[in-house]
């Protein structure tokens, strides 16, 4: 979202846009090491994915 801003380097394209908010938060904030926190979005997505598809995890290889 650039807010009417152009010039911001999401409106420019010249940033990709992070990958979580941890990584979002750590370009503004050095202090913050995105290493150190656990990404709790990934590992409820890859939880939901087991269950809405079993026979495909199983066949993967995949754990819950």
């Amino acid at each position: 979202m650039t807010n009417g801003n152009r010039n911001t380097p999401a409106a420019r394209g010249d940033a990709l846009p992070p990958a979580h908010d941890i990584a979002g938060l750590a370009r503004h904030v050095r202090e913050i090491d995105p290493a150190r926190y656990l990404d709790e979005q990934a590992r409820l997505a890859y939880r939901t994915a087991l269950k809405r598809w079993p026979v495909l995890a199983k066949l993967m290889g995949l754990a819950d």
